[in-house]
Order: C-alpha cells, then structure tokens, then sequence
C-alpha cells in the first residue's frame, strides 16, 4: 500500500485503513483487499502483510523488502 507520495505504508490500522479508504488513497482492488484484512482481523488473524506479488521472489523477501503490514484491524482485545 503506498501512500500520496509513492512511499510504502509500513504499518495500517483500523483507523488509517478507514481514512486510507476514505481520502481515496486506496482504489478498486486495494479497497478490496483492505476490506478483507480487517474481516481477517476481526477473526484470529493478527497480522497480514499486503506484498507486490508482480514481483518475482516478493514472498520470500518479504521481511527485507517494503511491504504493508495490516494489524488486528476490528479486533476488540481482551484486557488479562
């Protein structure tokens, strides 16, 4: 997910997902995606990380290269 710039966003939460939607920064397909992450978030997914799949090794190098991670969105924690 990049932002106005052409950055990579390199955290989203609920609170930006939804402005990210709302100040038309994300389109189409990435409202899509995003959408799905947060209802994987409010299951038992904590973390889902958005990667440029056009890119040939993109999955392996994920955890050196720019990708977005998508926290817990919705989910309500539990205070122990």
């Amino acid at each position: 997910m990049l932002d106005a710039s052409g950055a990579t966003i390199p955290v989203v939460d609920d609170e930006r997902l939804d402005r990210l939607i709302r100040e038309g920064q994300a389109s189409a397909g990435m409202i899509a995606k995003l959408l799905a992450c947060r209802a994987a978030g409010r299951g038992q997914v904590d973390e889902i990380r958005i990667v440029d799949g056009r890119r040939r090794g993109a999955l392996d190098d994920d955890m050196q290269t720019a990708a977005t991670r998508v926290t817990a969105c919705g989910r309500r924690r539990s205070r122990r």
